[in-house]
């Protein structure tokens, strides 16, 4: 599954997360404005939840003239989504690698990074 967003994506879907239940195109339109000053057409945001809708992102349903937009995963699981393919692509599946790749660059005192990169090394690939 495909699950990388562009910019555009990840705005329509904060929106949507934002929402907690189904959501007109014109309320996405409208919390897209609020939330980063864009104003998109209809056309073009059509184009977005097609895309996300594609990815396995998004659910819909039309109802006379409306369609209502909810999504299937919530922000915390798409989240762990996008961990488990950076660990995949970047760290060869590597728990291990991905752990401490990351907690190397978090700023924290010594015995916070002791604490955390002894339970990396406890991990089991």
């Amino acid at each position: 599954m495909d699950i990388k967003l562009t910019k555009c994506q990840k705005d329509v879907m904060e929106v949507i997360w934002a929402n907690n239940g189904r959501i007109m195109i014109q309320d996405i339109i409208s919390g897209v404005k609020k939330r980063s000053g864009k104003e998109w057409k209809n056309s073009t945001l059509s184009t977005y939840l097609k895309q996300l809708v594609a990815k396995g992102l998004l659910d819909y349903q039309r109802i006379n003239m409306f369609s209502y937009y909810w999504p299937t995963v919530s922000r915390e699981e798409y989240a762990e989504l996008v961990q488990e393919q950076v660990k995949e692509e970047w760290f060869g599946r590597s728990a291990k690698a991905f752990g401490t790749a990351f907690f190397k660059k978090v700023k924290m005192n010594d015995e916070q990074r002791a604490s955390i990169l002894k339970k990396i090394d406890e991990l089991e690939d």
